[in-house]
């Protein structure tokens, strides 16, 4: 009696909705059930599809679990819309079976088909559907589940120039509790804190949730390779349920030669919820790396590749079954640098050799001055990148940030310093270039030099009511030595020379110069590098009005100031016959196959940055002078024998008490043809000794 009742209910449904229902002699009859159910799928009208199903098919499910398996599934999907195309029908006795394509239509995934069929029963004069969970997606059954999952795309690694990896993914040296195999959790996490140096409480702490969560894992501590040492982990082992893990449980970007070219190769952490607020980043998936600093930030979007996508179900016994949307991650680009990374560890091996011995800061930078690439880029102090390897930076991070010494500073790109003598190098060019003067012009006023004391002399022009005097510091009494020209003041670093040059040459020229050599600008660079400038006024009044301070600023002072960098890339045009190459540290972009071979999707084209700034006379003729600096001049402690060197030292007056050293040089014979810069940011008349070991050092590397 209820089944009937159940029947004349139904009939009453399926009349409602328009079907038409005759005896099972019909044909048209079974086409029209399958259309309503075709017709109430495409509206997704779930109360309708329940009605058309056959007793049988509804004491299988209920209508409020027949909707959620739809809008789960759906959901899961994204589905914006559906569509049904019936491609075949095949008659039983009291059946039709009907083959049919759904179309699930996603914005976010695309259009989604699938082979799907329905069958259609004649029960007592009644057309209604066998339906099943294959009707929603094929392959579903009862009890299964939809599911999905993030596929990661792989970050690309960071290499040198010549293949060496520095920065790789791999898999932090994991310690952790397997709560299966621990009886004792108080015990345990107590031995193992004492043996890891932990934070006890917590540990227990964490052992009694997971225990209670029904986790098996606790995570204790994670190192980067080569941090957990033998002695330690067999202490660790040999406490109950302590396991360790190298190969799957805590992913880690980890950085090879630790804190080498840190500041250039810049540092990742997973996205946060404040990144999301970002539009590049808020529909990145939880664990996704983010470039922070350097190359790792300037190349972010092609470091981090993509993440795809897996939707499956899964059966009540946890097999997996049918895939029903896969989009493949896709791995992000190789990142092959100009830097040598041997060449990289000579310069920071020995800036830390020679700072900290009196809390200087300073930068080295190298290049080619043939084709701009940055061969070793260092800022000192620096920092370990492995403090940012894992997903969760260590307590180091912070305390990082409260240095008072800046170690995240990157001194060769962001640090602006006086030029000191090294810019003697740009005004020859610019006295030179400008008629003002002739490598063999002398200094007029050999007879108003005056001594000031035992170590300098100082000249000011007659009748000047200058309260200073420009003051040479080298070679006192130097008028035995024959004429004050300008080969001699490159030599041995003259000021009176070239503050007398600037001004007999004129602020109009000297600024003009200065400009066309890129002081005033931003270097063209992968990584961001602060404007250098002439004085702190961009419209160079004071340097216009004012012979002192134009004196001043043609020997590297008065309000001139540069990064590391910028003096670095101007400095090479000493080995290009006076062109300037645009600076790039980024040579190629690869992708990568499974043996390890790179295949460049992308190789940096070489470009001029300033083209013939000057004349190759004037460049030979400034060059033979400054190969002097190292043999009789100034520099003579970076000599390197058998070594040319077409270089010029500097100092730079911070304060009372702090000064700025450098030591400029390109190797013209007898190595590799790099241009070298080192700054040195130290103590008062201390950076001399420094900046010369650190220089010498290099050029004995670079040695052939």
């Amino acid at each position: 009696m209820k089944k009937l009742l159940s029947y004349i209910i139904i009939l009453v449904m399926l009349a409602a909705v328009g079907i038409v229902l005759s005896s099972c002699n019909g044909t048209d009859e079974y086409e029209a059930c399958v259309n309503g159910f075709f017709h109430a799928l495409e509206q997704r009208d779930y109360e309708t599809i329940y009605s058309l199903m056959t007793p049988t098919s509804q004491t299988l499910i209920s209508k409020e679990k027949l909707v959620d398996y739809y809008e789960r599934v759906y959901g899961i999907l994204e589905v914006d819309s559906i569509e049904i195309s019936a491609t075949e029908r095949v008659d039983y006795e009291r059946e039709s079976v009907f083959n049919y394509t759904l179309v699930l239509n996603s914005k976010k995934y695309g259009k989604l088909v699938y082979p799907s069929n329905v069958s259609v029963k004649c029960l007592l004069d009644f057309y209604l559907v066998d339906w099943n969970p294959s009707n929603v997606v094929p392959g579903m059954d009862y009890y299964d589940t939809v599911h999905k999952r993030t596929l990661k795309g792989i970050r690309g690694e960071i290499f040198d120039s010549n293949g060496a990896v520095l920065v790789k993914n791999t898999y932090a040296v994991t310690v952790y509790f397997n709560l299966t195999k621990t009886t004792d959790i108080e015990k345990s996490a107590s031995e193992l804190a004492r043996v890891l140096e932990l934070d006890e409480e917590k540990l227990v702490a964490d052992m009694v949730k997971a225990k209670a969560n029904k986790n098996d894992t606790v995570v204790a501590a994670t190192y980067v390779p080569g941090e957990l040492s033998q002695s330690l982990e067999e202490q660790a082992l040999a406490i109950e349920g302590v396991r360790v893990d190298r190969s799957s449980i805590t992913p880690i970007r980890y950085a090879v030669y630790g804190s080498a070219a840190a500041h250039l190769i810049g540092y990742s952490t997973p996205v946060t919820q404040e990144d999301r607020a970002n539009e590049k980043y808020a529909l990145l998936s939880d664990g996704t790396r983010v470039g922070r600093t350097g190359i790792e930030y300037a190349y972010d979007q092609v470091l981090r590749g993509s993440d795809g996508v897996e939707i499956y179900l899964r059966s009540d016994d946890g097999a997996r079954k049918t895939v029903l949307y896969k989009k493949d991650a896709t791995a992000g680009k190789d990142v092959v640098l100009t830097i040598d990374i041997g060449l990289q560890l000579e310069a920071e091996k020995n800036m830390a050799l020679q700072y900290p011995t009196n809390g200087s800061t300073g930068a080295v930078i190298v290049n080619d001055p043939d084709t701009g690439a940055v061969k070793a880029m260092a800022s000192y102090p620096s920092f370990d990148l492995n403090i940012y390897a894992a997903p969760i930076p260590k307590k180091e991070a912070a305390e990082l940030i409260k240095d008072e010494r800046l170690p995240l500073l990157n001194r060769a790109t962001q640090g602006l310093y006086p030029p000191g003598s090294v810019c003697k190098t740009i005004s020859a060019i610019a006295g030179l270039e400008s008629g003002a003067v002739s490598m063999n012009t002398a200094f007029p006023y050999e007879n108003q030099i005056v001594s000031i004391d035992n170590k300098t002399d100082g000249w000011r022009p007659e009748g000047s009511n200058w309260s200073h005097m420009i003051v040479r510091e080298h070679m006192r009494g130097s008028a035995s030595y024959g004429a004050l020209n300008m080969k001699r003041a490159l030599v041995f670093s003259d000021n009176i020379y070239f503050g007398w040059m600037g001004m007999r040459m004129g602020a109009t020229e000297l600024i003009n110069w200065y400009q066309r050599m890129g002081i005033g600008e931003v270097v063209p660079f992968e990584l961001a590098v602060k404007a250098s400038q002439i004085s702190n006024d961009p419209e160079n009044k004071k340097l216009l009005t004012s012979e002192k301070f134009l004196a001043d600023t043609a020997v590297g002072h008065g309000e001139v100031l540069v990064t590391p960098f910028q003096l670095s890339v101007i400095f090479s045009l000493y080995g290009n016959s006076g062109t300037i190459m645009t600076p790039y540290c980024v040579e190629k972009l690869c992708d990568t196959d499974q043996n390890g071979a790179h295949k460049a999707t992308w190789e940096a084209q070489q470009s001029i940055y300033k083209d013939k700034v000057c004349s190759s006379s004037t460049i030979n003729n400034i060059s033979s002078a400054l190969e002097k600096v190292t043999i009789d001049g100034t520099g003579v402690q970076a000599n390197v024998k058998g070594m040319t060197l077409v270089a010029k030292t500097g100092t730079a007056q911070k304060s009372d008490k702090e000064e700025i050293g450098w030591m400029a040089a390109y190797i013209k014979d007898g190595g590799t043809n790099y241009s070298v810069m080192v700054c040195v940011n130290g103590p008062k008349n201390d950076t001399g000794g420094v900046k010369t070991k650190i220089a010498k050092s290099i050029y004995t590397y670079l040695k052939g």
